[in-house]
């Protein structure tokens, strides 16, 4: 299980250390943080790597969403919303609802980035172990920009 458990926190890792463009070329957060937008081929790169990163008889998911917090209506509103190959439906501003006693409490205006994973899992071999599927729910909010945008979309 320790085995498990340091497979799930390097997948983690590498999840939120580098996001790769289609042609291989590195894109560090600092420059998505430093241009304050973010491409569908960053986010069609970045599925690609964590695919990668599991075994072939893996199925992988992906869902990435910026997102802020509305005092007007007092809830979180959606700019933007995309799964790489369509493996996970889109958000919307009803859709997140549902999750809203998963994101951390947020100031008024405030906004941030779901990641949403999810990864297949069965054992190599007859050990006891069920197969499942590994989740992981991960917001954070940009350090030094008010939004992450998409290119292309209006974020405002």
């Amino acid at each position: 299980m320790v085995a498990v458990e340091w497979g799930i926190k390097l997948t983690h890792r590498l999840q939120c250390a580098v996001i790769v463009y289609p042609d291989n070329n590195a894109v560090w957060p600092h420059e998505i943080r430093e241009r304050g937008t973010f491409s569908t081929a960053e986010i069609t790169g970045l599925a690609a790597v964590f695919q990668y990163m599991m075994d072939t008889d893996q199925t992988t998911r992906m869902r990435i969403t910026s997102f802020y917090w509305n005092p007007s209506s007092s809830r979180f509103e959606v700019y933007w919303s995309r799964s790489p190959n369509n493996t996970m439906t889109p958000l919307t501003t009803s859709t997140l609802q549902a999750a809203k006693d998963r994101i951390p409490a947020m100031a008024d205006g405030d906004s941030a980035i779901l990641l949403e994973t999810e990864t297949s899992y069965s054992a190599a071999f007859n050990v006891g172990i069920e197969d499942q599927v590994f989740t992981n729910f991960i917001v954070t909010r940009p350090r030094f920009l008010t939004r992450i945008c998409l290119t292309g979309e209006t974020c405002s």
